[in-house]
């Protein structure tokens, strides 16, 4: 487990330090190949995906790009590999698997992923990345949503990025008028209709559990619903205390929860993790690491932001 690292970084003063000295030597590059952008990182075989061309930048200390995924986020990942003890990663809003090759496609430790994906066409594209790169025995899958209630499968519906456990209303669920209005111009009317499909609502709790599988490090990007995931991992935050990478995300995007931003992450402080919070999770050359409180104003700041809780 990853009780080393919180002692070794015993302070929010050391474990600033600790993360900018690794932040600023990270090696993270990226080129231009017939496919699109190839990613290298160390201890990895190069990760392809596909993109526009001519527009990235390829020097290793870049900004935000299109064709540079989440370089701040990736750093923090290995950081927690690096100095901690890890077997074992949830990747909670997998998309299309980045992250879980990141912890398991390196070749100089073993590092099992769990990934937890409720859009088909996404679970489709990691189960693609995972045969790409030989990682079925290291990469499971799952088709589902985490809440804070284990419920089985059941009926879920998607609209852009909201999820929701209930069928939606259209004001629950539709883009502002002028955004409408845009989108209809561009051909896509429907694009905010809600896609109906049926996955697994499962807690990070019940699936450790009924897996006997415990994780080192979560990591959690799920548009807001990161007020109805964290309650389901209380138990193992608690009992195991595992580092957590958590975005959190705008009050528009939580406020249908009826919780704040503060009241999300006020639990974690409770159970005694220490936040490290990125002011520009985009861009690895500007951005800053500050250790923050449950009410410090970066917390409640209307942006999408990063944290690390250790």
């Amino acid at each position: 487990m990853l009780s080393d690292l919180g002692r070794a970084l015993s302070t929010p003063q050391t474990a600033v330090a600790a993360l900018e000295a690794y932040v600023r030597s990270y090696d993270y590059t990226s080129r231009q190949v017939a496919e699109g952008w190839e990613l290298q990182l160390p201890h990895r075989p190069p990760l392809v995906w596909p993109g526009r061309r001519g527009l990235g930048q390829q020097s290793r200390k870049f900004g935000a790009s299109t064709q540079l995924y989440e370089p701040v986020v990736t750093a923090l990942l290995d950081f927690a590999i690096d100095r901690g003890d890890v077997s074992t990663f949830y990747d909670v809003g997998a998309s299309f698997g980045y992250f879980c090759f990141v912890a398991s496609a390196r070749t100089d430790k073993a590092i099992a992923s769990h990934a937890f994906e409720m859009l088909p066409t996404y679970k489709q594209a990691t189960d693609a990345m995972v045969a790409r790169y030989g990682l079925g025995e290291r990469v499971r899958v799952n088709q589902s949503g985490l809440s804070d209630v284990y419920r089985g499968e059941k009926d879920i519906w998607f609209s852009i990025s909201k999820m929701f456990e209930e069928e939606p209303k259209p004001e629950d669920y539709r883009d502002s008028f002028f955004v409408r209005l845009k989108m209809r111009l561009k051909g896509k009317g429907e694009r905010d209709k809600p896609v109906r499909s049926r996955v697994t609502i499962d807690t990070i709790d019940h699936y450790g559990a009924a897996n006997a599988v415990v994780p080192d490090v979560i990591k959690i990007d799920v548009d807001g619903y990161e007020a109805k995931v964290l309650p389901g991992a209380m138990e193992t935050l608690r009992r195991h205390r595992p580092v957590l990478l958590l975005e959190l995300h705008r009050e528009k995007f939580i406020r249908r929860f009826g919780v704040s931003r503060a009241e999300i992450v006020r639990p974690l402080f409770d159970l005694g993790y220490t936040c490290l919070f990125m002011t520009r999770h985009n861009d690895l050359a500007r951005n800053e690491i500050r250790a923050v409180g449950p009410d410090d104003p970066l917390i409640m700041r209307e942006e999408t932001d990063f944290t690390i809780f250790l």
